[in-house]
């Protein structure tokens, strides 16, 4: 368990933002264009943790929640739908993460979000149904009355902290706020619609093994027929189903893993790290196009990501 903090942070960098949020331990990797902009709040006990986050680009999600706790996260109002761990939920949706609090998630630039983690204790103490106890994921349907006014809660809770930032040191506001946000989960949980996994469809299932195909062979001279044979499906048919679900077609798609992958390396490296070397092993072999790609993809140069992250 960690000891009590507060953390708040605007980020223009989404690699900066995973590693300097508490507790969690997030990979991320940009799939639209443009500058990122996401913001962290985060307010920690040694049996609780609320985040807050904001990320205003599409982002692939994937890791894990705060270990030794159990984890639950609602969207906000303003969220459009996205993928969580292969079934899409809306703004009105309870997620419960599983034991081994594994994440999984494709959002859009609209996706904002309360996460909860607390500790097993802090569940004992409140009545929660039966589904927040398994170690097993699920969705529910919420109360919106009963959403938006915990969402109002958490809100006002923020605004106090952010006026005083020394009270989370406090005992009493300690033990306080581990009980509001148990209370707060079981309450909105307690009349919450469990929704069952739905059958996924066979181009949904096209997609996902593309999508495994291309994560192991991006930095390789792959093509998309190639990309189509190894997801069973006709390349038209691959073209509907990104396009579907990412809103990329599948080109687009293979071009941001690799320069996510790229991107990743400089992030990982130091400055004796030769760019060149690091883009040619993702299959980028003309420089001036290369840098031109990643500028418009990330918003920056290869080279300012490096030094950045050198530093």
């Amino acid at each position: 368990m960690h000891s009590p903090f507060f953390f708040q942070k605007s980020f223009r960098d989404f690699d900066e933002l995973a590693i300097e949020s508490q507790a969690w331990n997030l990979d991320l990797r940009q799939f639209d264009r443009g500058s990122f902009r996401g913001e962290i709040f985060q307010v920690g006990t040694t049996r609780s943790l609320l985040s807050r986050a904001r990320f205003g680009r599409q982002l692939v999600q994937a890791g894990s929640a705060p270990y030794g706790m159990r984890t639950f996260a609602f969207p906000s109002a303003n969220t459009r739908d996205f993928e969580w761990r292969g079934r899409t939920v809306t703004n009105s949706d309870l997620l419960v993460f599983p034991v081994n609090g594994e994440l999984q998630a494709v959002s859009d630039a609209t996706f904002e979000v309360d996460t909860l983690s607390v500790s097993d204790e802090i569940l004992d103490s409140v009545e929660m149904p039966e589904f927040g106890r398994s170690g097993e994921s699920a969705v529910l349907r919420c109360d919106r009355t009963r959403l938006n006014a915990f969402r109002q809660r958490l809100k006002e809770i923020q605004r106090d902290i952010e006026t005083q930032s020394d009270v989370v040191l406090l005992p009493s506001f300690q033990a306080e706020f581990d009980v509001m946000l148990a209370q707060g989960i079981a309450s909105i949980a307690s009349v919450g619609r469990v929704q069952l996994r739905g059958e996924r469809s066979a181009g949904h299932r096209a997609v996902g093994r593309a999508v495994e195909f291309m994560a192991e062979h991006a930095h390789l001279a792959v093509t998309i027929p190639e990309v189509a044979t190894a997801a069973g499906v006709s390349e038209r048919a691959l073209r509907y189903g990104f396009q579907e679900r990412f809103g990329l077609s599948p080109k687009q798609y293979l071009q941001a893993c690799r320069l996510n992958g790229v991107r990743k390396a400089l992030v990982a490296g130091d400055s004796r790290v030769s760019i060149q070397d690091v883009a040619i092993r993702w299959g980028f072999w003309h420089m001036g196009q290369f840098a031109a790609d990643y500028r418009r993809h990330f918003g920056e140069l290869p080279s300012d990501t490096q030094a950045r992250f050198a530093a």
